[in-house]
């Protein structure tokens, strides 16, 4: 069960070492287990897949069916006490299970977005220099970055992405198009050039995500989570 909870935790993971199931028991106030004989019973077990030396995963079966007894949106992994936000006017009930349901997805694909935007900058800054969005950018993309940092410095009130550097006035897309630009310098970190074609699909989700919409069919939210996994295993 426990090996079965922590690749629900952290999906990107390829595996878990039985350490880390040594220390959920301790950090439940459960007996401390032996590991050598939680080693042996992995081994023996159907229920469990060795996926490399050390590590190790619920097998496909038994995920179904732990899944199928605590359902994801019933299981608190959330950052925070959902139950305690406010329901505005107009919001009805039931947005809260959406709520729910989303705050992993959106966790995902804040951290994809932010490892793009890094690994472009990691690249182009040293493939060109000091200068390579003046370089690297094209027309359409220095006037998103210019026209929203406009916007930006009249209302000194509202939190500015400008600090943070220009891919932040980007849109998903221009981040895909910046590192097909310069293949031959992208390829040491992503393998294939062809491996970004699946996050122009991604890009279609994320923008339900940012506008606060909610995504309906199971197989999105595990989509997501794929290409999440794929990213993190690629750049590996």
């Amino acid at each position: 069960m426990l090996l079965w909870a922590l690749g629900v935790q952290s999906p990107e993971k390829m595996g878990f070492r039985v350490e880390e199931i040594v220390e959920c028991f301790v950090s439940l106030r459960l007996a401390k287990p032996n590991s050598t004989r939680i080693r042996e019973h992995f081994r023996k077990s159907r229920n469990v897949l060795t996926v490399s030396p050390g590590t190790s995963v619920a097998a496909r079966e038994h995920a179904q069916q732990m899944a199928a007894l605590f359902p994801p949106e019933k299981m608190s992994n959330d950052v925070f006490d959902i139950e305690s936000v406010a329901i505005p006017p107009f919001v009805p009930s039931e947005r809260r299970s959406d709520l729910a349901r989303m705050v992993r997805t959106y966790a995902q694909l804040f951290f994809l977005e932010n490892s793009m935007r890094g690994l472009i900058e990691k690249v182009l800054s040293a493939h060109i220099g000091p200068q390579w969005w003046d370089v690297a950018s094209n027309a359409s993309m220095k006037k998103k970055h210019a026209d929203r940092t406009t916007n930006e410095q009249q209302r000194k009130w509202a939190p500015t992405r400008a600090e943070f550097g220009p891919l932040y006035a980007l849109d998903w897309s221009d981040l895909i198009t910046l590192m097909r630009k310069y293949p031959d310098q992208f390829i040491p970190y992503i393998s294939d050039i062809d491996f970004l074609h699946r996050y122009d699909d991604a890009g279609s989700f994320r923008n339900v995500v940012a506008h606060n919409g909610v995504l309906r069919d199971d197989d999105d939210f595990e989509r997501i989570r794929i290409y999440y996994r794929d990213w993190i295993k690629q750049l590996s």
